[in-house]
């Protein structure tokens, strides 16, 4: 924080024009060195001014500029931007003369982290910032844009002052405790508002999974025994032919990717390798890979030949992913009933039959309507979401507690872990080992 620091924003390569970004105490001071006619000190900020950009009296290139007093910029520091032409060499040059005036070449994500540090943006907005940069369909820029405009942090704000009143609640409770018993007091007034509340964390949960979801996509793992038709479901889903097919049981060795967008859902499809008892050394290390995707996925297309009843293998195989959620599919429609003994989706991955039912059954599955009329302000940011899943058992915890007529000490502990977690997801508890390794994914000059 105490070095100036600069880097290139705009994408590397040849373009209409790149901008060079500074910042720091004195980036204005240090840049201007490098305009002679123009004393970059007695500019108006916020204004674009034409000039060149001079070192050793030899012109590097015509620029536009614009200085940005702190705290007034993107980082709460003095900014200066240099619009230089956008070719690689000028551009290249343009940020040599910038580094050799006594400024750092910045890290990955360092003018956001420096954002964040000065209070200018919390950690929902900072991981937006990126989520926006990363955008592919519209329902992910709208979510990244409620997160940028502070929505969510005022969600989760509301949340920690919720928690801190009954924290307040309590502690006067054991100051003062001349007329009745302090935890009777607490469980007469915390009960009924904690059950209220984990209803409404429940919620935001489910709506912040949906929203994890449209950024990062569903992990689908496409499972069963060799010779089922795995590969040709996902050949089927994906309308391309990915996966060779054969008849020849064990073909898959090893995970095939694709993927397929259902209602705006990005689903990552892998068809793994069939699971059995096998000898075969290289089968067996793709089964092996299988069971590692299935310990990942957070959706299981239990594929079977539905032509024949499920054998033991196949019923143990289901028993083992019965706590994820997962879909049964019958394959063959095409050649034979349901022979399988148990419920199921009928389909023919081979001619395409039904499959409409599948995505049908997913949509189901995981509450896929019309995501566009949704509300999108809840977090989709996979480590908020295990944050405030730590404060939903925190929560959990509290109202055991008080239900045991545990300590009011014991149940004043477990709302404040509660709180520590959601003050954990917008960053007023600052971790710099996280910090670091949250900002050091951003691109270069963001």
């Amino acid at each position: 924080m105490s070095t100036t620091i600069a880097a290139i924003a705009t994408p590397y390569g040849k373009g209409a024009i790149s901008i060079i970004r500074i910042s720091g105490n004195d980036a204005i001071t240090l840049s201007s060195n490098l305009f002679k006619k123009t004393k970059l000190t007695s500019l108006k900020p916020n204004k674009m001014i034409h000039t060149q950009l001079v070192e050793n009296n030899l012109i590097i290139d015509d620029v536009m500029v614009t200085i940005y007093n702190a705290p007034k910029s993107y980082t709460g520091e003095d900014m200066v931007e240099i619009f230089c032409h956008g070719g690689i060499q000028v551009t290249q040059n343009v940020l040599n003369a910038v580094l050799r005036q006594n400024i750092e070449l910045a890290k990955p994500g360092e003018f956001t982290e420096r954002a964040y540090l000065n209070q200018k943006l919390d950690l929902i907005q900072a991981e937006s910032v990126m989520d926006l940069i990363n955008a592919e369909n519209d329902l992910q820029l709208k979510l990244a844009q409620a997160g940028l405009q502070s929505f969510i942090s005022k969600k989760i704000q509301i949340f920690r002052e919720k928690i801190m009143s009954w924290i307040t609640h309590i502690e006067v409770n054991i100051d003062y405790p001349e007329y009745e018993s302090e935890n009777e007091i607490t469980q007469a007034f915390l009960m009924p508002q904690l059950i209220e509340f984990i209803h409404e964390i429940d919620v935001s949960l489910k709506e912040s999974n949906k929203n994890k979801w449209i950024v990062n996509g569903l992990k689908t793992a496409i499972i069963g025994k060799p010779n089922v038709g795995k590969s040709s479901l996902l050949n089927a889903l994906i309308k391309e032919e990915k996966a060779i097919v054969t008849n020849i049981p064990g073909t898959t060795r090893d995970v095939i990717e694709g993927y397929i967008n259902i209602n705006g859902i990005k689903l990552h499809l892998l068809d793994t390798a069939g699971i059995r008892h096998s000898e075969d050394t290289i089968e067996r290390i793709g089964i092996e890979k299988s069971k590692q995707v299935i310990e990942k996925a957070e959706l299981i297309i239990f594929v079977v030949d539905q032509s024949q009843p499920i054998d033991e293998e196949e019923k143990a195989l289901l028993a083992s992913i019965s706590d994820k959620p997962h879909l049964i599919v019958g394959n063959k429609n095409d050649i034979s009933d349901n022979q399988s003994g148990i419920d199921l989706i009928s389909l023919s991955a081979k001619s395409s039959i039904n499959i409409h039912l599948l995505e049908d059954a997913i949509k189901k599955l995981f509450d896929l309507g019309d995501l566009d009329s949704r509300n999108l302000e809840f977090l989709s940011n996979e480590r908020q979401i295990k944050l405030l899943e730590k404060c939903h058992q925190h929560l959990n915890q509290a109202m055991s507690s008080t239900k045991n007529n545990l300590p009011i000490d014991m149940i004043q502990l477990d709302l404040r872990d509660a709180w520590e977690a959601l003050s954990d997801i917008t960053g007023q508890r600052y971790h710099e080992s996280l910090v670091d390794d949250m900002f050091r994914r951003f691109c270069l000059g963001k």
